[in-house]
């Protein structure tokens, strides 16, 4: 079974600001949600914690495993949507026409497309071997992209993604569970 979590509270997400590939720290709020998801799985077995290598979740995940003491490996593949040039700014103040750049034609912001972090993300799932129980702890973006994933494997396309994105809100520490045999579901 895989368990995936989304890191805890920054001062960037309380700024509405794009953190993409930027490296945040949790804020007190943040530490405190990470607490919290740590009672929320004290009854779920893990044999190994996977987590972004971005602080946010290596955080997130250090304080969840305070209770489970197992060795935490850090993938980048688990990074959130690389930004570019968005990276960074307020949501608000970004012009509707670098929205547009990022959503069509992503490079002319240096950022990473939708399809480039389907495969990104796609690639590091492949890998996951489900017999064994898996702390994943990773990004909102990314935890969007398993939901995808788990309901459309063979290939991407945007709308459906963006469809996927509407359908779920996702909290900081929000905990979901996936056994590759149905869609990604979330556990309490």
């Amino acid at each position: 079974m895989i368990y995936l979590v989304r890191h805890g509270q920054t001062d960037w997400n309380l700024e509405n600001r794009i953190q993409g590939h930027l490296d945040m720290p949790l804020n007190d709020t943040g530490r405190n949600e990470a607490r919290q998801c740590r009672k929320k799985l004290a009854s779920v077995k893990m044999d190994k914690i996977i987590a972004s290598d971005l602080l946010r979740a290596k955080e997130t995940a250090a304080i969840i495993n305070e209770s489970l003491s197992l060795p935490i490996t850090y993938d980048a593949r688990l990074r959130e949507l690389n930004m570019g040039d968005l990276q960074g700014l307020v949501a608000k103040d970004i012009s509707n026409e670098l929205w547009d750049l990022l959503n069509h034609e992503p490079h002319k912001v240096h950022a990473e497309s939708l399809e480039d972090f389907y495969k990104r993300i796609k690639s590091f799932f492949d890998e996951i071997d489900t017999k064994q129980d898996t702390l994943i702890v990773a990004h909102g973006g990314t935890v969007r992209m398993a939901m995808y994933l788990s309901r459309n494997l063979d290939s991407f396309n945007q709308k459906e993604f963006e469809k996927t994105c509407l359908e779920f809100k996702i909290k900081n520490t929000g905990v979901f569970k996936w056994d590759k045999s149905q869609p990604l579901q979330p556990l309490l």
